[in-house]
């Protein structure tokens, strides 16, 4: 069946593609444009979680790794008295990069390693010590080795020596044991920070709050940052203000997945609208073209064309619809032709009063008026005069 490619003229398939175009397209639009909300707030969510529980589990982390080098320096004060500052020469060398022993009057009796010096102790600090505790000390504005601890080797009012320790950055802040992808640095109350594996932050990007965990979004580089932050409660162990633990990660790796599908949608738009638009044009073409060749076969029988015939193998009802047009067709032709011989016939009847030219017509219309039975003598070849009203019996 060969098909024109004008099809689109008609309103009955301007209108086809209207609805393919409604049912088809608008609800892909309108789920893809709800899902790609519901994954994105959904992405946003698990990212948020993932760095709150990120925050707490380093800020937890530390405060372990403060708890084993308490451990060691209790060992350290234990060991002094009983063996003396080279007893505990071995004692926490993987934990501390150096360790100074002081006298009562502050002077140094042993040392080894990245030495510390001796920080001022406020009175606070010095009952702290005093009650068995280990002091954690940081000091404003340095780049690496501003975490000390002290302790006291005899814990009484009695004079007594103090470990002064520096932890080991590598040991305390374990960089290598968070996950690829995210920084995290840690920040004092007077917010000064002691480490940060991304040196784009900056501690006044962090905001000031009561809460002890959040979170927030800072600009480092022109970069945008995802971060949350969880506060370490330092204070009754250490004497120490909370310290502020912060996990970030680029905003473009926490949605990186949905950055990738906001790119390639306006691509799969375009996809869906043309194979909507091609499957349009084939379903309409499909159901209009039958339409079209039943449409050309009416017109030729509306010229007199009786024998024209249209050919459709859709396989439908259209199929059957054309074969009883051309049946149809089929009749109209023999009607028409015996009207005509009719016409002939009374036209003959009006202009002559001769019997023997008006039995001549009948006969030469006989085959288009009855059947053959109805007629069937021979006439052997010649001329003969027949009583038109003989036949009309039959």
């Amino acid at each position: 069946m060969s098909t024109s490619t004008t099809f689109l003229r008609s309103k009955v398939a301007r209108r086809i593609v209207l609805l393919f175009f409604s049912c088809a397209l608008l609800p892909v639009a309108i789920l893809s444009i709800v899902s790609y909300y519901q994954v994105s707030w959904q992405l946003r969510d698990e990212s948020q979680k993932q760095l709150t529980h990120l925050a707490k589990g380093q800020g937890m982390a530390i405060y372990e790794r403060l708890e084993m080098l308490d451990s060691d320096l209790r060992l350290m004060s234990s060991q002094l008295g009983e063996k003396g500052p080279k007893g505990i020469a071995d004692i926490g060398r993987t934990h501390f990069d150096g360790v100074t022993i002081f006298g009562s009057d502050g002077s140094r009796r042993a040392a080894w390693g990245n030495a510390p010096h001796l920080p001022q102790l406020a009175p606070v600090e010095q009952r702290h010590l005093r009650s068995d505790k280990s002091l954690l000390k940081t000091i404003d504005g340095c780049n690496d080795g501003c975490v000390y601890m002290v302790r006291l080797a005899k814990a009484d009012n009695s004079a007594s020596d103090v470990l002064v320790a520096k932890p080991s950055s590598d040991f305390l802040w374990a960089e290598k044991n968070l996950l690829p992808g995210f920084d995290f640095c840690v920040i004092t109350a007077v917010r000064s920070v002691l480490f940060c594996s991304d040196a784009t932050v900056r501690s006044d990007a962090i905001p000031v709050s009561s809460n002890s965990s959040g979170l927030f979004e800072f600009a480092g580089d022109g970069v945008t940052h995802d971060a949350a932050y969880w506060k370490l409660m330092t204070r009754p162990m250490f004497l120490q203000d909370p310290w502020t633990i912060v996990v970030s990660q680029k905003h473009t790796d926490a949605l990186g997945v949905m950055m990738r599908f906001r790119a390639s949608f306006p691509l799969l738009i375009l996809l869906s609208l043309w194979i909507v638009l091609l499957f349009s044009l084939i379903q309409i073409r499909r159901t209009l073209g039958p339409l079209e060749e039943l449409q050309r076969g009416t017109n030729e029988i509306g010229a007199g064309k009786f024998g024209a015939r249209v050919s459709v193998d859709s396989g439908d009802e259209f199929e059957k619809l054309a074969s009883s047009f051309n049946a149809m067709g089929t009749k109209l032709g023999e009607q028409f032709h015996m009207l005509k011989a009719i016409n002939e016939i009374d036209q003959a009847i009006f202009a002559s009063l001769n019997r023997e030219a008006i039995v001549d017509g009948v006969l030469a219309h006989m085959p288009n008026l009855f059947p053959a039975e109805c007629f069937g003598v021979c006439l052997g070849g010649r001329r003969q005069v027949f009583d038109v009203d003989s036949y009309l019996p039959c």
